[in-house]
């Protein structure tokens, strides 16, 4: 006998039928006819026989597979596992190790190229002697079967999903044996590690000691009489958390004969956190519902009253709440005379809600105006089964609303009739609404403004400055302030009073602002012409070029300089040239002021403040907002008052005397001394701190003797405001010796002695021209060259001569009397030649003619 048929009779030998000493026809015949594949191959897996019932498992026919490899059926997968293991089973053998039969479960390839699932029983293949010869084994289809335990591992993986979705689990316990088994869910709810299985007393341990012997007791009383419990117990799990559980006991099952109880567990923390919220706010509401000032009602199909609250007493006037629970709307006598009860008859009918006003008597005789709301209640087929019915006593609204109409016509009459124009902005600075007297004012009608910014109607002409004014009264402050404006190339002059426009609850929805023109404004800023190219001295061009520089910025300047020798002016100056311009100038002599008026003048006080205060008083430093503050002399101020402006310059915000609230303005200050603020300051008079607070930048004013070439210039400016000051009918000349007596004079007391002598001059010559004789100053005839000239540095020759031609030209002048016959005799020229060279240098007239 071959090995190859002792191999097919070993594997026949395990049917009932088979008979060890059946031909090898038989075997043969049985081999064929069996449902299963049998199969053998050589040590190198190549097949060397296989039953023809392979056809029906792999559509091939025995003979196509003799020869062919037995991994060319497998699937790459299992193709991957065999050829894996096969070094470890050929190594066993080669060790004459015992080689077990193994099952295994493989995916093999169909001639069709499909895949079928089967199972597998190998061996090894011996000879007689007990030399390995081979494999050997039998293959049979599991497809059936593994369908069936595909779906039975998905249905497990859904319920372990479906479990841990819903925090719920089973459960199978036996109080007698105290055994206890939990699924997966149950560990997941209780964090429990899912290698410890509890006993019954173990697991019991999880809930809080109230519930347990509760839990005992149901399920004896499932195991005793099969009825089923469900209780709502609280857990603490592993970690410490508390958490609300639902515990079934489903039914009672017989095991042998121990009964046991099964049931289910379920974590309810969400749903009875939910149920608690509910009920808090099922409380809240029906509280809400029962202290409502309207009455709610709801009624039935046919009127009756289910549901009302408290406020509707007040409403029907019925003696409480049962009795009026007991009436019928639709034939309540008031309501039926107030028309109610139709109204709410057509909602029910016509299925549509009703927002209404009705007036209406009450039981009692009050008269009312009611507003009701219904609202039809239907089912869930959309049938309506009643109404809810909403009312509300709305008397003291339509009062209230009817006033509201009066004061706001009487508001309209005179919001349009007032003289002073006056505008509402929203938060965006937007115009919401202006007067008649705003439209004049300018110069536009209502469609151009309304919705539109101050910056979008009047472009670059609208002062940067009032904007950001205006966005500080959103902030909830009034502002009161002058501004200085060219409206279509017009000057102007307006008082502006500004203040933030709130709500009903306080809340600020934007400002209101009057402005009224003001003529003739003390506080509008002087036309000051171009004074760089007015003054020729290198002194006052230096000075002035300092000027423009801190025009550009808002940064506090610290004039210093003799006195009267133009601080002022030029104060005045640097607010022309800055971009305050528009807004109002001030200045505050601190020297003139006696001290204890200071502190009111610049920060004003509140009415009672002290004696006499009997009303609110603005300080400079708030009437200047938006604009310049001078502050003269101010090395005058008390120490009290250098405290108290340090203070102010740091938040630019002060309390007026006698107030609470703080104010802050947007002011710039200027101050002014014709004191050494240093030496002041080592002698304990002015405040360190103060001073260098002040001296962000200085500029020292140059006395009048030091600039003698402006003294015409200068001379010229005062006589034309004297003229407008006494009304002459023209501006008197000075004549030439005069006009040399003004240049040749030191003038200790600078411009404003220069403005005294002209002014006395000018009443002596009753307005004519000026003489010598009509001037209170020495008298003292001038060497030629004598007066004290300065060339600019860094000029050439050509420069040093024309000036040298201006100074000999200019003294000849003076010394004629302004005779310019005798001037051109002096200097040995034609008076043609000496007016030439007058034009060419632009020598002026001043010395009369």
């Amino acid at each position: 006998m071959t090995g190859s048929e002792k191999t097919r009779e070993s594997l026949l030998s395990k049917t009932p039928n088979k008979s060890q000493q059946a031909p090898l026809e038989d075997i043969r015949l049985i081999n064929e006819n069996m449902k299963d594949v049998i199969w053998q191959t050589t040590p190198e897996l190549v097949i060397t026989y296989v039953t023809s019932s392979v056809k029906k498992l792999l559509g091939y026919e025995a003979q196509e597979l003799i020869g062919q490899p037995l991994t060319s059926l497998l699937t790459p997968e299992a193709r991957e596992i065999v050829l894996n293991r096969y070094p470890d089973i050929m190594r066993s053998l080669a060790e004459h190790q015992e080689f077990e039969a193994e099952v295994s479960v493989v995916e093999l390839i169909r001639k069709d190229g499909k895949t079928v699932w089967t199972e597998t029983t190998t061996e090894q293949t011996l000879d007689a002697g007990g030399q390995f010869l081979g494999f050997q084994g039998v293959t049979w289809d599991i497809s059936e079967r593994k369908k069936v335990e595909d779906a039975l591992r998905e249905s497990e993986r859904f319920l372990r999903q479906s479990e841990k979705i819903a925090r719920t689990g089973g459960w199978k316990a036996n109080p007698y044996t105290d055994s206890l088994h939990w699924t997966e869910g149950v560990y997941d709810v209780v964090e429990a590690p899912k290698d410890h299985q509890p006993g019954l007393d173990q697991g019991m341990e999880f809930f809080t000691p109230q519930y347990r012997q509760i839990l005992r007791e149901a399920v004896a009383k499932t195991i005793e009489l099969g009825e089923p419990f469900t209780i709502e117990a609280e857990v603490m799990t592993s970690s410490g958390r508390r958490l609300w559980t639902e515990v079934r006991g489903l039914m009672r099952l017989e095991v042998g004969d121990e009964p046991q109880v099964v049931g289910s567990f379920q974590d309810i923390t969400e749903r009875r956190l939910a149920e608690e919220a509910l009920r808090t706010s099922e409380n809240k509401y029906r509280l809400l519902f029962d202290i409502a000032p309207i009455g709610i009602i709801l009624v039935d199909r046919e009127g009756n009253i289910l549901e009302a609250n408290n406020y509707i007493i007040n409403i029907l006037g019925s003696p409480g709440l049962e009795a009026i629970k007991s009436l019928n709307m639709l034939t309540f006598p008031p309501l039926v005379e107030s028309g109610m009860s139709g109204i709410l008859a057509s909602c029910m009918e016509e299925n549509r809600p009703v927002d209404t006003e009705i007036c209406y008597t009450s039981k009692w005789g009050k008269a009312m105006s009611l507003r009701i709301i219904l609202t039809p209640k239907l089912n869930d087929q959309g049938y309506v089964t009643g109404c809810l019915a909403v009312m509300e006593d709305v008397s003291k609204r339509q009062l209230a609303e009817q006033a509201l109409r009066v004061s706001e016509s009487k508001f309209r009459t005179l919001f349009e009739t007032a003289q002073d124009a006056i505008f509402i902005k929203d938060l965006q600075l937007r115009y919401v609404d202006i007067n008649a007297a705003g439209l004049e004012l300018f110069q536009t009608e209502r469609h151009n403004l309304i919705g539109r910014t101050s910056a979008e109607i009047f472009g670059d002409d609208y002062p940067e400055e009032q904007d950001k004014l205006e966005r500080r009264v959103l902030q909830g402050q009034a502002v009161e302030t002058y501004l200085n404006w060219e409206l279509k190339a017009q000057p102007i002059s307006l008082h502006l009073t500004r203040f933030p426009l709130r709500d009903s609850h306080g809340r600020i929805m934007g400002i209101c602002g009057v402005a009224r023109e003001i003529f003739n404004s003390p506080y509008a800023s002087t036309n000051q012409s171009n004074l760089a190219n007015d003054f020729k001295s290198e002194t006052m061009q230096s000075t002035l070029a300092k000027v423009r520089l801190v025009s550009e910025t808002d940064s506090i300047v610290l004039l210093t300089g003799e006195t009267g020798s133009g601080k002022d002016y030029l104060a005045r100056h640097i607010h022309k040239l800055s971009g305050r311009s528009t807004g109002p100038f001030y200045a505050i002599n601190c020297a003139a002021i006696p001290s204890e008026l200071a502190e009111s003048e610049l920060f004003g006080h509140e009415p009672g403040a002290y004696t006499n205060a009997l009303r609110r008083k603005k300080g400079m430093l708030e009437m200047a907002e938006g604009g310049t503050l001078l502050l003269n002399e101010i090395g005058e101020l008390t120490p009290l008052l250098q405290a108290k402006l340090l203070t102010f310059l740091d938040t630019f915000s002060f309390t007026r005397i006698g107030g609470e609230k703080t104010i802050s303005v947007n002011t710039r200050l200027i101050a002014a001394t014709n004191r050494d603020l240093w030496t002041e300051v080592n002698e304990g008079r002015f405040r360190k701190d103060l001073y260098y607070r002040l001296s962000v930048i200085s500029i020292e004013v140059p006395p009048l003797r030091e600039r003698s070439e402006d003294i015409p210039v200068i001379a010229n400016r005062i006589l034309v405001r004297l003229r407008e000051e006494l009304k002459l009918s023209s501006v008197p000349d000075i004549r030439a010796d005069a006009m040399r007596a003004l240049r040749m004079y030191s003038w200790p007391g600078n411009v404003r002695e220069l403005r005294n002598v002209l002014e006395r001059a000018l009443m002596l010559s009753r307005g004519d021209t000026i003489c010598p004789n009509h001037l209170s100053v020495p008298q003292t005839e001038r060497v030629p060259g004598a007066e004290k000239r300065s060339v600019p540095s860094g000029c050439g020759l050509n420069d040093v001569l024309k000036e040298t031609e201006r100074l000999m030209i200019e003294d000849a002048l003076g010394r004629s009397g302004g005779n310019k016959s005798e001037a051109a005799r002096l200097l040995g020229i034609s008076r043609f030649s000496l007016l030439r060279h007058m034009t060419k240098l632009g020598i002026s007239d001043i010395y009369g003619s």
